[in-house]
């Protein structure tokens, strides 16, 4: 070895090698790889699993409740009457059933986007008037959407 025609003793080796590691390797991997950091790919979603996605967003952070009086849906903006079918969002707001399915299908592809992961996609689905998030445990219906297959990764 090169090393042992210099003279140098093992423990010198082992010495030199461990601040070349602390010295040099060390801050490259850091370097690369906050560089390569940002390009993440985004969550590419089909149609198709949006639609699915969607599906199970509503069901799992949703309830249907019957109209206390008559007011207008800020989504469609067609009034709705005492008595009738709404569905009501964990942040108190009530829109029609249909209205809330189109916000959460309209809005998967756009937030799939700009995410890294399926997390980030269903945490960001939020009430269409005051932006809460609509889904209280995002962990939990990602789970469930991949049981369901209703995403393919």
């Amino acid at each position: 070895m090169a090393a042992e025609a210099l003279g140098f003793s093992p423990w010198l080796q082992y010495t030199l090698l461990a601040l070349f590691i602390a010295l040099v390797a060390v801050p490259v991997f850091y370097a690369a790889w906050t560089v390569v950091k940002p390009f993440h790919l985004p969550v590419v979603m089909t149609a198709a699993e949006c639609a699915r996605a969607a599906d199970v967003i509503y069901k799992h952070s949703t309830r249907e409740v019957l109209a206390p009086s008559p007011d207008d849906c800020a989504v469609c903006l067609e009034r709705w009457e005492e008595g009738d079918t709404l569905t009501e969002l964990p942040c108190g707001h009530m829109y029609h059933p249909p209205c809330v399915r189109a916000c959460i299908a309209g809005s998967l592809p756009l937030r799939s986007k700009h995410a890294n992961n399926l997390t980030d996609v269903v945490e960001a689905v939020c009430c269409p008037l005051c932006r809460r998030p609509m889904v209280a445990d995002p962990e939990r219906v990602v789970r469930l959407m991949r049981r369901k297959k209703a995403v393919l990764y």
